[in-house]
């Protein structure tokens, strides 16, 4: 893959390092230009992730229809087995379906961003490009399947007569905040695997605590007072919330919370991306 990235890429990727003055708001325009300028490198790079999928795998995009329906149907039998379904009129498995597709998009993403240094090892060696690149084109690659994924979500909500209706047309604005949320964690995460070898193992470890710590396997409504206040403080909770409510409920986003999220998410991202654009050097040197 990464002779093949060469080939189509040398030209554009190539440039001379630069000197970078961290936590510059000027530098971190002057960077994100110089990304735009290799958007090319995104495409490549996105368009060889995903030719790879279908390769490694002969069901390919299949999988990514498939994997929530897998997932749905273990956490519909633990948590029915447990005595505790907790989707009130909803059907259980429509109301797990609904959080788990975004949340393995975010996973997705996640994961990924912990793999880029040493999946891309070969290209960082060879070539000086914008390393943030790797973070868009894995982001782009997740959503694309993301996206696809919606295939059965769709299809399920169908199945179990909930139609199309005018909330749905919000889903892409809830699906904009999310990705705000994806990739400032993206950042702060492909950083941390490059200081912490030991994090790419950590992290799934975590995100699965997130995940339980969630309202994902139950709603809002099954926890006390006390609990629905500091779910709050939950990054998810929110997204989770509007997910349903726009696909099963029929409600439009509280744009009240919905813009205060955005805001603190978007200073978050711009937190992580001026870390990683400091930590670059580094990471050009040691990697």
């Amino acid at each position: 893959m990464e002779a093949n990235l060469s080939a189509h890429t040398i030209v554009k990727v190539i440039s001379p390092d630069t000197a970078r003055q961290a936590g510059s708001l000027a530098e971190m325009f002057s960077y994100l230009r110089w990304v735009y300028e290799r958007c090319g490198l995104i495409r490549v790079v996105c368009y060889s992730e995903l030719k790879q999928t279908i390769i490694r795998s002969k069901l390919s995009y299949l999988w990514w229809i498939m994997d929530p329906l897998f997932d749905t149907i273990c956490y519909v039998f633990l948590v029915f087995a447990l005595g505790r379904g907790a989707g009130g009129k909803i059907p259980y498995p429509l109301f797990i379906l609904t959080v788990i597709t975004p949340w393995r998009w975010s996973t997705g993403c996640w994961n990924g961003s912990t793999k880029l240094w040493n999946q891309y090892n070969a290209l960082i060696n060879q070539l000086r490009f914008p390393y943030m690149s790797l973070i868009f084109s894995r982001f782009l690659h997740e959503l694309i399947l993301y996206l696809i994924s919606y295939v059965v979500l769709f299809g399920t909500c169908i199945a179990y007569g909930y139609y199309p209706r005018i909330t749905w047309l919000m889903l892409p604005v809830v699906i904009l905040v999310h990705s705000i949320v994806v990739l400032a964690l993206m950042f702060f995460f492909s950083v941390l695997s490059f200081y912490f070898a030991d994090f790419e193992r950590i992290l799934p470890f975590l995100l699965r605590l997130w995940f339980f710590s969630s309202p994902a396997l139950y709603g809002l409504d099954n926890l006390p007072l006390w609990a629905q206040k500091i779910m709050v403080f939950n990054p998810m909770t929110l997204l989770f919330v509007n997910y349903r409510g726009c696909l099963l409920h029929g409600q439009m986003p509280n744009w009240t919370h919905l813009a205060a999220y955005v805001v603190i998410s978007l200073l978050f991202l711009i937190l992580g991306m001026s870390i990683f654009i400091r930590k670059e050097p580094y990471i050009t040197r040691y990697v």
